[in-house]
């Protein structure tokens, strides 16, 4: 089945708290300069119960609003090698909880290559915290999607990829308001109903 997703608008540039060193590689940068986007994006999902079945399937439901079109739009498997998508898995577990697929969200990013790699940060990066909340998962729930974790390594390996693409300044601040905008599409999934 096709959905056509919604696009949210890019949300305004805010900087860290303090001016970062120049040099500094892009994948630093990232996280320094989305430290309070993700803070946002931890505290929205933060609110629910993984432990009961309706709390775990509204979380699988506002994850999969982002999660298929981001995975669709940025095609990480053309970035990374060996990638895996978890479309299927976060849809499988939907199902096995007798759950449709939501309607999509998708955020706005910018068509290049170093947007594409802010998004892709924050896309990869929510792998990390899944492992921590696959914990949570009573036994006997499916937790096709929580449990597809990086292969030892992936992530210093992405996060490397992101440096070794090294762009320009300008680029660079696109790869930022990629991943705040990829953060605001999840921040805005987790309060949808």
């Amino acid at each position: 089945m096709s959905m056509q997703p919604e696009v949210l608008a890019k949300p305004a540039a805010a900087g860290p708290s303090a001016p970062l060193p120049p040099g500094l590689p892009l994948s630093a940068r990232l996280r320094a300069e989305t430290r309070g986007d993700h803070l946002l994006v931890d505290a929205a999902y933060g609110r629910f119960d993984l432990a009961r079945r309706d709390g775990y399937a509204a979380f699988l439901l506002a994850q999969a609003r982002v999660l298929p079109a981001l995975e669709a739009l940025l095609r990480p498997g053309e970035m990374i090698p060996a990638w895996r998508g978890r479309t299927a898995a976060i849809l499988t577990d939907l199902h096995d909880l007798g759950r449709a697929a939501p309607a999509a969200i998708a955020p706005a990013i910018g068509s290049g290559a170093a947007a594409r790699w802010g998004a892709v940060y924050v896309l990869e990066g929510s792998r990390l915290g899944g492992a921590v909340l696959a914990r949570q998962v009573p036994p006997g729930l499916p937790a096709a999607f929580l449990g597809a974790v990086h292969p030892s390594g992936a992530w210093r390996d992405l996060l490397a990829r992101i440096d070794a693409a090294n762009p320009a300044p300008a680029a660079q601040a696109d790869a930022i308001a990629a991943a705040k905008a990829t953060f605001a599409a999840f921040a805005s999934a987790a309060s949808a109903r």
